[in-house]
């Protein structure tokens, strides 16, 4: 092999496919990335055996070939380098790179042993814009468990209905649901792994101006713009029937204005009990009052305006789980729905029907 670029795009590559590689012990080749060219394109490719990554690379190609080196290492060398251009030559177990006033040779593997990234077969294509599925994601990942022993819940629910793409996470505590209208009229039902879906906004986040295309089959989903595809399992599991626990109604909506809730509650929350993490809200009329008591530290009130029609109510929430959406939605303004202090509040941005968020309170 033997191929010439800017060693900024070079650096970008890498930076898109070097992320999900770690330490692996048992199959070393696992930490590093494939090189290969076709044409007048370089490839990188990563995997993890859970998701792949490659990516793409134009520049100018005087001879075909392929090497796969530590990733890791490749990549913080490429980022140290001030050079404009790059110049990268291999046989099949070393890479050479040169740039200007420096000259470095890293051992490699034969390319052979580099696992194959798959491909998808499929008839069911989706197309949707990066910056549409870029704040769909960021609006429901954070809602999905940590907790690996349930692959369901690590897990986001991606359901087609009737052309609409819903994107559904939950922990148990709390329930994110985003639509996203789609031309396709073909029903499916599969859970993405949380980590998976992590990646396809790091990747894809900075294209926002292209269409991101989604395929899907049986056990595996893949993402793609004009450069870069991310291929993944898909989890096994069975997805909670969770429209059963979305309220259709509360006797209490309150509303109010994002950046004002989310001052107030972190002010408050500097005083509520560790590891509760409570704070109550009380919905008046045209405020709401938001308080914590810790009796090691002191307690702390603070009211806003609001417009709340309904019952008076009080609930108490994790106040982590109410800045997370607050953070999610952005600007604007949101309504709480309420019912009573045992049952789940609803909360959605003011005149957006697309989007809702579920909260268990705490029980006190």
């Amino acid at each position: 092999m033997k191929f010439s670029t800017t060693t900024e795009n070079l650096k970008k590559g890498l930076a898109t496919v070097s992320h999900i590689v770690g330490k692996n012990q048992n199959l070393p080749i696992l930490n590093n990335v494939l090189i290969n060219t076709q044409g007048n394109i370089l490839f990188l490719s990563t995997t993890n055996l859970e998701v792949g990554i490659k990516s793409s690379v134009r520049g100018k190609t005087e001879k075909d070939g392929g090497v796969t080196v530590p990733a890791k290492l490749l990549n913080d060398y490429i980022n140290n380098l001030s050079s404009e251009t790059v110049n990268l030559e291999s046989d099949k177990l070393n890479l050479e790179i040169k740039a200007k006033g420096s000259h470095t040779i890293i051992k490699g593997t034969d390319p052979a042993e580099f696992p194959l990234l798959p491909d998808i077969e499929t008839d069911l294509l989706v197309e949707i814009p990066v910056k549409t599925m870029k704040n769909s994601l960021q609006q429901t990942v954070f809602a999905s468990s940590n907790d690996t022993t349930r692959p369901e819940l690590c897990s986001v629910l991606a359901k087609i209905k009737n052309k609409i793409l819903y994107l559904v996470a939950t922990d148990s505590y709390r329930l994110a649901e985003k639509k996203i209208n789609i031309n396709t009229s073909e029903d499916l039902s599969v859970l993405i792994p949380q980590t998976t879906l992590q990646e396809v906004n790091r990747v894809f986040g900075d294209s926002e101006d292209e269409e991101l295309k989604v395929e899907f089959n049986e056990n595996q989903i893949k993402f793609s713009d004009s450069k870069t595809f991310l291929i993944s399992r898909i989890s096994e599991g069975q997805f909670p029937d969770y429209e059963q626990i979305i309220p259709k109604n509360g006797n209490c909506k309150s509303i109010v204005d994002i950046n004002g809730l989310t001052k107030a509650i972190r002010a408050v929350s500097i005083f509520c009990r560790q590891g509760i993490n409570d704070i109550k809200m009380i919905f008046l009329d045209k405020s709401v009052v938001i308080t914590a008591i810790n009796d090691l530290v002191g307690e702390s009130k603070v009211e806003i305006e609001a417009k709340t029609t309904g019952q008076k109510k009080e609930i108490v929430f994790n106040y982590h789980y109410l800045l997370d959406v607050l953070s999610a939605v952005g600007g604007g303004q949101i309504e709480i729905a309420v019912s009573e202090n045992n049952l789940p509040g609803l909360i959605k941005p003011v005149g957006n029907d697309d989007y809702v968020y579920v909260i268990m309170p705490i029980k006190q």
